[in-house]
């Protein structure tokens, strides 16, 4: 079983508040605020720095509900490369007592506490995420630290979950997009690598993990100097550091972590069939992207959009509108420490695969022959713009929007310059990066199902 953190927003896609914000300030600590608003539909965001020198950015509100997140940086899937599947068993069983608290007593004080609490791990970080009513965020940061601190990882629990956790992993191998989008990293990125799921060494080796094991990985991973916190709603700066302070403290003070090189491409421009009897046959599609850091990041953001935002997008349009081949065709920017990628899915019957896929070729030669238009640009910047927004609308939300540009290193400055950007871009800059970004050479292809095709086959 894979805790999955309670929300998931494409937080670059959109967004937004819909209650005023306002800040506090607390004259018994001694801290330091910088306040930041993108606009007048969204938060106020305060960077605090703690007496003890954290930063913790907060948006405060007066929303009786309070949410934290707490990310470690760099102690996601690929720390733990050389055990497979650690950190799906880590965040599956993490929450199975701390402390005093047994696995049932444990979740018996969250609940009645009314605390909600997510556990993820992504490629490259672990999130951890809660929400509770303000009077009880207190225990409720007792009870994560607790976790955190001394987990028990009993030999029962850790037996069930196990099990749970393995369950799991056997029945994605039967699932289409898990299957499909493994193979696409192992095409494009190599078998080896610290990004790709390798679900069947994951089922082979979880059983041999011990709660040695997990308290080794988090001493060296989930650290003082890999910590970063979030947080929003009903809590002032000063009682956000009490609790801050007393937690990054108490976390390992080990230093372990080495970033990886960035991770080399290979078969961009090719096909692979992985044989599977279902239905329809479901089509991964994937080119180079653009770093968060990059310059064009905004372009290539827009390019995105242009191409595949829902139905007014081009693949939306020539794939399902205007010929019904597929119930949908998406993209999806996804932006990690050691690479980044443009990645398309699509699912058609088999007998129009090849149809489906020379359509979404035509596109990319079409997009760098042609550009876009002013018209076009203007329709998708305004709704990328107006969109962001809705992701506002809660404390949890606002949460995910901060962890989104804490665990990308970004900075207040980026989030809030962000509307403007977009606002600021023009069609001459967006047919340049086209030309310059988009490849329909280098557009690698993976199909699951029956289709079959000449090309690499599994």
């Amino acid at each position: 079983m894979r805790k999955f953190l309670i929300l998931t927003l494409i937080v670059m896609g959109g967004a937004a508040a819909y209650f005023t914000f306002f800040t506090q300030a607390s004259s018994k600590h001694s801290l330091t605020e910088k306040n930041h608003s993108m606009t007048e539909a969204s938060p106020t965001i305060k960077e605090v720095t703690t007496p003890e020198g954290h930063s913790v950015w907060l948006a405060p509100s007066d929303t009786p509900v309070v949410s934290i997140g707490i990310v470690f940086l760099g102690a996601g899937r690929r720390a733990a490369f050389q055990s497979p599947g650690l950190t799906d068993l880590l965040t599956s069983v993490l929450d199975e007592g701390a402390g005093p608290y047994n696995s049932q007593a444990f979740k018996t004080r969250l609940l009645e506490k009314n605390i909600q609490l997510g556990i993820s791990a992504n490629h490259d970080n672990l999130v951890i995420t809660f929400r509770t009513i303000k009077e009880n965020v207190k225990e409720a940061f007792q009870l994560v630290q607790l976790m955190m601190t001394a987990p028990r990882f009993e030999d029962e629990d850790m037996k069930r979950v196990k099990q749970q956790v393995g369950a799991s992993l056997e029945q994605s191998l039967n699932d289409p997009k898990p299957v499909g989008l493994e193979a696409l990293h192992g095409f494009v990125l190599g078998d080896v690598h610290p990004y790709n799921p390798r679900t069947a060494e994951c089922i082979k080796n979880i059983p041999t993990i011990t709660a040695h094991h997990l308290r080794d990985y988090m001493a060296g991973h989930l650290t003082q100097s890999t910590v970063q916190i979030v947080a929003a709603g009903d809590i002032s700066s000063g009682d956000l550091s009490d609790l801050v302070d007393p937690f990054v403290s108490s976390l390992s003070n080990q230093i372990k972590q080495t970033t990886p090189d960035r991770l080399p491409y290979q078969n961009l421009g090719g096909n692979l069939n992985v044989e599977m009897d279902i239905p329809q046959t479901v089509i991964y599609f994937l080119q180079k992207g653009v770093s968060v850091n990059h310059p064009d990041f905004y372009a290539f953001f827009m390019i995105n959009r242009i191409l595949s935002n829902a139905f007014e997008s081009r693949l939306w349009h020539e794939v399902r509108e205007k010929r019904g081949l597929a119930y949908f065709c998406a993209t999806n920017l996804s932006n990690n420490d050691l690479n980044d990628v443009l990645t398309g899915i699509t699912a058609t019957k088999t007998e129009t695969v090849a149809e489906t896929i020379q359509i979404i070729k035509k596109e990319w030669d079409k997009l760098v022959a042609g550009g876009v238009t002013q018209e076009e640009l203007d329709f998708h910047k305004k709704n990328a713009i107006g969109a962001y927004a809705l992701n506002f609308g809660s404390t949890l939300e606002i949460v995910s929007v901060l962890l989104w540009y804490r665990q990308r290193q970004l900075s207040l400055h980026d989030l809030n310059q962000r509307n403007l950007r977009i606002q600021n871009l023009t069609v001459e800059e967006i047919n340049r990066v086209i030309t310059e970004q988009i490849k329909p050479h280098e557009l690698a292809f993976v199909t699951i199902g029956k289709y079959q095709e000449v090309g690499s086959k599994r």
